[in-house]
């Protein structure tokens, strides 16, 4: 035990080891602090470079929309829907698709999350595959103006959509310290000549806003041969029925029968042909109108008030559409065709498609492969919602 007590304690070795261990820790503190901070100033500048670019995509796309037309052909399979963002943030829907819904599925994918209404809704004609949603986007989205051709043609669901507007339109109006805006709507039949206008995004700027023109139907012509037939029933018809012989009254009522016939519109014939002007860009929106309906235009229009950057095109593609001469007429850039994948109708019609690439062959507007203009003839059966910006010079293709 003595000789335990009087051995000398190394204390000098032990001091130096517990400094070297302290050393290193030190330096391994400092090196593991300094990648610490130098991983935290690169995650800084990459977040702080995805930050900026999405705020400029972000802003860029903000300014583009807001000095900018959007146009949707959203896809409804066998039917039409057509959807517009205006600058000063109104909308406008052009029919609504078969009787399913999928309007109000496409619809969710294209407008703001936060955007529960729709300004004006427009039905071209009465067919089942153009108004078959509508009742539901009126109720989805509550709606302040109703446009529409006037022509009910045979079509109950025309009629019942007809009876529901009007009554929202006269429980909104019957007192004016009432007004519910879900229920304040407007019904309005359009004519050729007509001119719907949306407000621009910034009033003092040179562009002026988003013109809708109606282009057709035009009822005229069949209101004068109406009167004039009328006039001819009137000046042959026996004054008095008492004094005349069964036989001439017979035929005063098949006359008066056959003037009446006269106020008998067929609906494609007389669907909504309009044009979407905003700037020198433009859309061709003819709904389900014949070559009929066509020749009607051209002969009651200038080639000025037909030209589009765009067409979307007659009745799906069918035959009975989209003439040669309403094509060179328009002169188009793109050409938009609403149509079901496999329809049984065989739209569009391989006539109609031959008549584009011709338009297409004599112009500069597209490359063709293995002659079909793929960039220039559009499908939504093929390219699913067709997404087209309009600054007010181009329309350009999204």
């Amino acid at each position: 035990m003595k000789n335990n007590e009087n051995q000398p304690i190394n204390h000098v070795s032990n001091t130096t080891y517990m400094t070297r261990q302290v050393y290193h820790d030190d330096q391994f503190f400092k090196s593991a602090f300094f990648w610490v901070c130098a991983f935290t100033f690169i995650a800084f500048l990459i977040n702080l470079f995805i930050f900026w670019s999405v705020f400029f995509e972000l802003s860029a796309n903000f300014l583009e929309q807001n000095d900018s037309v959007q146009f949707y052909a959203l896809n409804v399979g066998q039917g039409d829907a057509l959807y517009f963002e205006f600058p000063s943030g109104q909308s406008l829907l052009i029919d609504s698709g078969n009787k399913d819904k999928k309007v109000i599925e496409e619809l969710s994918k294209v407008k703001h999350i936060f955007d529960k209404e729709i300004d004006v809704v427009l039905i071209t004609h009465a067919d089942a595959d153009h108004i078959g949603s509508m009742e539901s986007v009126i109720d989805r989205f509550s709606p302040k103006l109703f446009l529409h051709s006037g022509v009910a043609g045979k079509s109950t669901m025309y009629k019942n959509l007809m009876g529901r507007a009007n009554s929202l339109e006269a429980s909104s109006s019957s007192s004016a310290q009432k007004i519910n805006l879900q229920n304040n709507i407007k019904s309005i039949p359009l004519y050729d000549g007509m001119i719907i206008r949306f407000k621009n995004f910034i009033e003092s700027v040179d562009l002026h806003g988003p013109t809708l023109e109606i282009l057709h139907p035009n009822f005229s012509p069949r209101i004068d041969r109406y009167i004039e037939c009328m006039k001819d029933v009137s000046s042959t018809s026996p004054k008095s029925q008492k004094n005349s012989s069964k036989q001439k009254v017979a035929k005063t009522n098949a006359k008066t029968k056959k003037c009446n016939s006269l106020l008998q519109f067929e609906t494609n014939e007389y669907s909504v042909v309009a044009r979407l002007v905003y700037g020198s860009s433009s859309i061709m929106l003819t709904g389900d109108a014949s070559v009929e309906s066509e020749k009607d235009i051209m002969q009651n229009h200038p080639p000025a008030d037909l030209a589009a950057t765009v067409l979307k095109v007659g009745h799906h593609g069918s035959k009975t559409s989209t003439s040669q001469g309403f094509i060179d007429l328009v002169q188009p850039k793109y050409v938009v065709v609403s149509v079901g994948e496999q329809n049984r109708y065989g739209h569009p019609s391989q006539d109609v498609l031959g008549r584009i690439t011709d338009y297409f062959g004599g112009t500069s507007h597209g490359e063709s492969m293995d002659g079909i203009y793929t960039d220039r003839i559009l499908r939504t059966d093929i390219e699913n919602t067709i997404h087209f910006v309009l600054d007010g010079v181009f329309a350009k293709r999204r």
